[in-house]
């Protein structure tokens, strides 16, 4: 994605695989670049009490 709407961050990098792992990278104009990596899963369902 590369951004318009903002002066600070120029670029954000999503990569999302089938297994679920995922990569996210950030480049911004006035800061180092920062990435996150890890897995996407399923949250667990809550149950209402009655």
């Amino acid at each position: 994605m590369k951004l318009n709407d903002t002066n600070r961050a120029d670029e954000i990098i999503m990569e999302i695989t089938k297994s679920g792992r995922a990569f996210t990278s950030i480049r911004s104009n006035d800061r180092q670049p920062i990435s996150y990596d890890g897995y996407i899963t399923k949250n667990e369902e809550q149950k209402v009490q009655p």
